[in-house]
């Protein structure tokens, strides 16, 4: 029947809601029962293994994706994204979930068929969940441009929308659209609140990390020495405005010795991101997000035992936090496999874990995402008996 459709329709409700899972059994055989008083969040289409399945194979029959809301989720999805700082979040966790591997069916007898369906897809299973998340991410994509479409452009530069999508693009690898959105942003608050107004200070960091991300891609050196300068006048002016022992002083210092250290400044990155690292601690008791960068610093040090010491449950803490396939995750296991590369003795083992981040990378994030490409470039560059030894 499918292979007769010219559209595809989906119904994505709830939204973000949270709802008893049925106690049907999980597509994939080897997945133990779902526990008894499962709460699943989300949208109920995606946890069925038959929707993802049809959605997948229309999607390879490249067909028109056509997302439908209630009333109720589309206020709330148009609220989030218009008034909410942290709308790119909410609808990220919406969009992580997707995960075939966590797929039920109502009948056992249909294992066979969706299975053996699947594994006709370009990439089989291991492409779906990538394929699915895409196009729902282009859609998330679609929408918020229509409605920054329609603000009037004098408000649009400062809103809270343009910031949105900005950061829901660059999540999603399109860092030169997000720049460029970025550039207006930044713009609109020199002009609006000139330039030691917070928001300006913000968007600073925001355009500055865009350009840190596109060295993911490129190693564009240029692009690295415009966000240190940007980094360099936003950590002057935190410090001024807001003090040393603030959220945003600390976030854009932390953000500064990241740039620092991707150029391999690691001298002028060590101070800076052992300032970050302590206040974060003392603040919230865990390392916060430049942890990673520290232990990376570390291991470029080649001072070992204390990158391990740094490195902790950094993995285990952002799993718990953010689930699995969230690439915070992916990024702590990543620096963690690169780490044990090192050790004496622990290469192969460090190398076949990378391999194996990189491919849930792929999965989750696509291949052509900046962090997928990043660490594909990183084992490529691992001494090649490491990487092929089993």
């Amino acid at each position: 029947m499918i292979d007769a459709v010219d559209e595809t329709f989906v119904y994505v409700e709830p939204l973000a809601g949270e709802w008893r899972a049925l106690q049907h059994p999980f597509l994939l055989a080897e997945q133990a029962a779902p526990a008894e008083g499962w709460m699943r969040r989300g949208p109920s289409a995606l946890t069925r293994a038959w929707c993802i399945f049809e959605l997948a194979k229309s999607l390879s029959k490249k067909r028109p994706l056509h997302v439908m809301l209630g009333a109720e989720s589309a206020a709330q999805f148009a609220d989030t994204l218009c008034n909410d700082p942290g709308g790119h979040r909410w609808v990220g966790q919406i969009l992580v979930r997707v995960d075939v591997k966590q797929a039920q069916i109502s009948n056992v007898a249909d294992r066979a068929y969706i299975l053996g369906e699947l594994g006709q897809l370009p990439g089989g299973l291991g492409a779906l969940n990538s394929s699915v998340s895409a196009a729902l991410r282009e859609w998330v994509i679609g929408e918020a441009e229509a409605m920054l479409e329609m603000l009037p452009e004098a408000k649009r530069g400062t809103s809270l929308l343009l910031s949105n999508v900005a950061t829901m693009m660059q999540e999603q690898g399109r860092l030169a659209e997000a720049e460029a959105l970025m550039r207006v942003q930044l713009a609109a608050w020199r002009k609006e609140g000139g330039d030691r107004h917070l928001h300006t200070l913000a968007r600073l960091g925001n355009l500055a990390n865009n350009l840190q991300q596109q060295e993911k891609l490129l190693q564009l050196q240029g692009k690295l020495a415009e966000a240190e300068t940007l980094f360099r006048e936003a950590v002057a002016a935190y410090r001024e405005v807001k003090g040393n022992d603030h959220q945003n002083t600390m976030v854009t210092v932390g953000n500064l010795g990241k740039v620092l250290l991707t150029q391999g400044k690691l001298e002028e990155a060590d101070p800076l991101l052992v300032e970050a690292v302590a206040w974060a601690r003392k603040t919230y008791g865990s390392g916060g997000p430049y942890n990673g960068a520290l232990v990376e610093l570390r291991r470029e040090q080649g001072r070992l035992a204390e990158a391990e010491q740094e490195l902790g449950t950094l993995a285990a803490d952002a799993h718990k936090a953010v689930g699995p396939q969230h690439p915070d995750t992916l990024e702590a296991e990543a620096i963690a496999a690169r780490l044990k590369h090192a050790q004496p003795n622990g290469a192969a083992e460090g190398a076949a874990e990378l391999r194996a981040v990189v491919e849930r990378m792929t999965e989750f994030l696509g291949a052509a995402h900046q962090d997928t490409r990043k660490w594909q470039r990183v084992l490529e560059e691992m001494p090649v008996e490491f990487v092929l030894e089993q």
